[in-house]
């Protein structure tokens, strides 16, 4: 029955490493669930290396497309995600990472989870760090987060309401290339182009006041890889990171106390997540 449900819409945006984007699509193409449909968004601002992969897979159901100049990423996930909307029409919709891998069940994975759940409005992921190599690595920010999670990925969970944003800005472990929208509740655009680092957080947290639920499926059926050349690293080196997520943090803290979510804007004064990254 899974894979009788509607069209998966899959948003690839890319910035840079092309071999990676390769091995993404190609990971793509392997899913076990047949329904679905991809479109490149290229916001390299360079030569159209990403075009000649596209097309070196000769795969109906990739559309590449090129913004004329760099929109950054809330920008570049949301000209993709109207692409869809427009054209294709998908009941799901989600936007992973061009460096990233899918196993094969990713996208069935997710539709079955949104069938069994069919009030969230958004199902994430759990996921296997790995390196450039594509071999498992330790990582210290993605260990803390694992325990701070209100689970062990033994069991799918309900995020929703005051202690479920708390437990979200306490720990941040949804990661956002795992998650998928039921595009009925969602309104485009959907990212806020104000934040670079916090982009995903800041989305998790508004569906979250605005009273929407979220399902973590403890299903590890996505590869998060973690290399020296991708913008987290480059914006942690800078520090530039920083500055943004304590921002973040003071506002939607804020928020949290109009909304009167308390346990929230407690957990969001503290800033745990950042002192510890």
């Amino acid at each position: 029955k899974y894979l009788q449900m509607a069209r998966f819409g899959i948003v690839v945006p890319f910035f840079s490493n092309e071999a990676y984007l390769l091995e993404m699509l190609c990971s793509l193409e392997n899913q076990t669930s047949v329904d679905w449909v991809c479109v490149v968004v290229d916001d390299s601002g360079r030569d159209n290396q990403a075009k000649l992969i596209v097309g070196s897979l000769t795969n109906e159901k990739i559309t590449y497309i090129k913004n004329e100049t760099n929109l950054g990423l809330a920008k570049c996930w949301n000209v993709g995600l109207e692409y869809l909307s427009t054209y294709f029409s998908p009941s799901l919709v989600a936007v992973v990472h061009a460096d990233d891998v899918l196993e094969a069940n990713f996208i069935e994975s997710s539709q079955k989870a949104h069938i069994d759940n069919p009030n969230a409005i958004a199902v994430h992921a759990s996921v296997t760090v790995v390196d450039e190599d594509n071999k498992k690595r330790f990582s210290f920010p993605d260990f803390i987060k694992f325990h701070v999670a209100p689970y062990k990925h033994s069991r799918s969970i309900l995020t929703s309401g005051d202690s479920g944003l708390a437990s979200v800005l306490r720990g941040n472990f949804v990661f956002c290339p795992t998650v998928s929208f039921k595009t009925k509740f969602i309104s485009l655009p959907l990212f806020n182009p104000q934040w670079k680092m916090a982009v995903d957080l800041e989305l998790i947290s508004r569906l979250l006041l605005d009273g929407q639920t979220i399902v973590g499926i403890p299903d590890f059926v996505y590869r998060y890889r973690r290399h020296r050349n991708n913008l987290t690293s480059q914006l942690t080196d800078t520090t530039a990171r920083f500055v943004e997520e304590i921002a973040f943090y003071k506002q939607v803290s804020v928020e949290c106390k109009e909304k009167g979510f308390q346990k929230s804007a407690l957990v969001a004064s503290r800033l745990t997540m950042v002192r510890l990254h």
